[in-house]
Parts: C-alpha cells; structure tokens; sequence
C-alpha cells in the first residue's frame, strides 16, 4: 500500500473513532476545504473568516453535544491540522504545487 493511501486509511480510522454525527463530520469537512492557504484566492482574508466561523461552530456543536469531553474538539483541530498538512505535502509532492477549487 503507498503511503498516500495508508495515510488516508490512518486518518479515516482515526476520524471514525472520534464518532462524529453527519453534521460535526460536514462541518469538518468544510473546514478541511476551505483554505486561504491556496495559491489564486483573491481574498484570502475573506476565506479565513469563513473558515474561522465553520471552526467555532463546530466547536459549540462538539462542546454542546460531548460537554464531558472536553478534549474531543482539541482531538478534532488536531486532525484538522494533520489532515490539511497532509493535503498539502501529498499536493507539493504530486503535482508541484498545491490546487485549489475556485468559483
């Protein structure tokens, strides 16, 4: 198995143990997504803004519905971090620089 795949195995592993509803998974996906790290965003402030807002409401969501878990959110930003890192070296690696969805 290559380590692109292994690490998307790993990751996925991981994220599935942390048991997330549909909704906290979207919102985590969203804010793997949205980057204003990408080469060609025009307002990169505005992007970070928005990722900024999907993270908090994803942390009330975490925090309202796990309140005795406390570091289940500090795990998730954890993977974020790993997942968007993860993304971006598989990215630089592969094709030289990193590609990004525009509208």
């Amino acid at each position: 198995m290559d380590d692109l795949l292994k690490s998307m195995v790993e990751f996925s592993e991981q994220l599935s143990a942390l048991q997330l509803s549909e909704e906290k998974l979207g919102l985590f996906t969203a804010v793997v997504l949205i980057s204003a790290d990408c080469l060609g965003i025009e307002k990169p402030a505005s992007v970070e803004q928005l990722q900024e807002t999907l993270i908090q409401v994803l942390q009330v969501h975490i925090l309202k519905n796990y309140p005795q878990e406390t570091s289940r959110f500090t795990k998730l930003l954890l993977k974020l971090k790993d997942q968007m890192m993860g993304c971006t070296e598989e990215a630089l690696g592969i094709r030289g620089r990193v590609i990004c969805i525009e509208r």
